[in-house]
């Protein structure tokens, strides 16, 4: 009784010339043709072992957890399953093909979203999962010239937080803006007139599709260059 995988099924039966039947145990038997062999051989497919990763299994370091300013990702592998894996991550403009690691722990990220992507080295099969990693700014530069002009929280959507609130205010805290955070963020205008460089204040309360509630206060500075 051999272990064997199933890319070689096909190759090992052609050359041994033998009959087969697949049963539900996922138990090979190969049945020696009389002028061949004289002896039952059984083949044992490895079984598929696809992970299953779920939220629970990734902890995520930016700012909605302490990061300040650090972005990471780590994978849990403990209760994957069986499987030999390797992982991935894939921005939101990656295009594969992908580079896969043994390392289940990425350092080093830029905010916003991502798919980890978990396959078995065995060709089992890939599992995926969709993060995302938050980053309050702490500068914008509205000037027109279509780089960093508009004030916006990084890696949320209504997809990871179904439920949100976020408001800026003046350094006298006045509301200055209520944002959507599925749209292009502030242009540091209030009722239209141009404010000037200074230091604004958000609150952000943010709920993640689990049901996670989180409240978070800080400032950034608008700069007109």
């Amino acid at each position: 009784q051999v272990d064997i995988s199933r890319e070689l099924k096909k190759e090992l039966v052609s050359k041994l010339n033998l009959d087969f039947n697949f049963t539900k145990n996922l138990k090979y038997n190969f049945f020696p043709k009389p002028h061949f062999v004289t002896r039952e051989a059984s083949i044992i497919e490895n079984e598929k072992n696809i992970a299953e990763i779920n939220e629970n299994h990734v902890t995520v370091v930016d700012d909605l957890n302490d990061g300040n300013g650090v972005f990471s990702v780590t994978i849990d592998t403990t209760n994957l399953g069986a499987g030999d894996y390797e992982y991935t991550l894939v921005g939101e403009n990656d295009f594969p093909p992908y580079s896969y690691q043994d390392d289940p722990v990425f350092e080093n990220l830029a905010a916003g979203f991502y798919t980890i992507l978990v396959r078995d080295k065995n060709d089992c099969g890939i599992s995926e999962l969709d993060i995302s990693l938050v980053e309050f700014p702490k500068f914008f530069t509205p000037n027109n010239d279509l780089k960093n002009d508009r004030w916006m929280i990084k890696g949320v959507n209504s997809t990871f937080f179904p439920s949100s609130e976020v408001y800026i205010f003046n350094r006298f805290g006045k509301v200055m803006a209520q944002i959507n955070i599925d749209n292009q963020g502030w242009d540091g205008t209030f009722n239209g007139k141009i404010l000037p460089s200074d230091d604004y204040w958000f609150s952000a309360k943010l709920t993640d599709r689990t049901g996670k509630f989180k409240e978070i206060q800080g400032h950034f500075a608008l700069l007109r260059r």
